[in-house]
């Protein structure tokens, strides 16, 4: 039986309207969070896309609304618990609320959990003590493709939880163990009651492990069928070489002459396949990567692997690439 694992990243979601990630017991230390996180789907066909979000004490000047839109054809407008409908803008006040709006480009480096540093377009509402207490909803609509909402509301209020495991890694089939910690300030809150949903954060298009996506659909308003295939490498080795052998092709001639340039400084790749060779997502520049395996001039037994090198660019059908 073949055993295939996923790397994922998991979070609990309390119903005293706080989020946490998941940290293992025996850490030193446990983040606690205040923030409640509610995430929805936004369909294209125009169909009004709500978010309750309640607040029910008097805000302080410190409280967030973060409202993330995966793209910005996406439209967001907030309801305020009287019915006003605002649709916000960059630098607008209105009762008792302020407005930043900004886009992080979908190429951004930044590993942050935090959500107000993803990816995507956001839209941050700042309380005051003006705010008015109540639901406030957040509507999100779209033409075209599907979409996709996050809304974190974070009060400072003094109540906070977090979420700890019993051990910090697993095998698949073990017993997992949560433990929710609930504090009002430095002070633990005893006979809180405390829901948790477990979701697991992991890409739905394109390739996760060894796996790439072959077919969508569609099952009904909410839910969507993905069917993954695993990668037939041998295939793709022979697509790469077939590739290379091809003298009019431009990523051809451009491995070639990275390889030729890398080896001029005295370094010989022993590993040459697909998996090796990346292109800049700006400068769409070719890089040559893993350099574990190599020989280095003027180690003995350099001068033979360059010429297998030399002869692998030369003929490259029906070459594995790896000696």
């Amino acid at each position: 039986m073949k055993l295939t694992s996923f790397r994922l990243i998991a979070g609990v979601c309390f119903s005293a309207a706080a989020w946490a990630q998941i940290t293992p017991l025996a850490s030193a230390q446990v983040g606690l969070s205040r923030s409640n996180i509610q995430s929805a789907k936004v369909r294209g066909d125009g169909t009004v896309t709500n978010i309750i979000v309640p607040v029910t004490s008097t805000p302080t000047d410190d409280d967030l609304l973060d409202i993330l839109a995966s793209d910005s054809v996406t439209q967001i407008s907030i309801v305020l618990p009287d019915g006003t409908q605002i649709v916000p803008t960059d630098g607008a006040t209105s009762n008792g609320l302020a407005f930043d709006v900004y886009a992080i480009p979908s190429d951004s480096t930044s590993n942050d959990l935090i959500t107000l540093m993803l990816p995507g377009n956001h839209v941050v509402v700042e309380f005051s003590t003006a705010a008015p207490i109540g639901a406030y909803i957040v509507r999100a609509t779209r033409s075209g493709t599907d979409s996709s909402i996050t809304v974190v509301h974070t009060p400072f209020s003094g109540v906070s939880v977090a979420a700890v495991t019993d051990s910090p890694s697993y095998r698949q089939g073990d017993l997992v163990v949560l433990s929710a910690l609930v504090f009002n300030g430095t002070t633990p809150v005893t006979q809180a009651s405390v829901q948790a949903t477990i979701g697991a954060f992991v890409p739905v298009s394109g390739t996760i492990g060894n796996y790439q996506q072959t077919d969508q659909q569609q099952i009904d308003s909410t839910y969507t069928r993905y069917t993954y295939t695993e990668i037939d490498y041998e295939d793709v080795s022979h697509q790469f070489y077939a590739l290379l052998a091809d003298p009019d092709n431009k990523a051809s001639q451009q491995i070639k002459e990275l390889l030729i340039t890398v080896m001029s400084r005295g370094v010989i790749p022993r590993d040459i396949h697909a998996a090796n060779f990346i292109r800049g997502r700006r400068s769409k520049t070719l890089y040559l990567v893993d350099f574990n395996l190599i020989y280095l001039r003027p180690v003995p037994g350099w001068r033979s692997h360059a010429r297998n090198v030399v002869s692998i660019l030369r003929n490259c059908s029906g070459s594995n690439g790896s000696q």
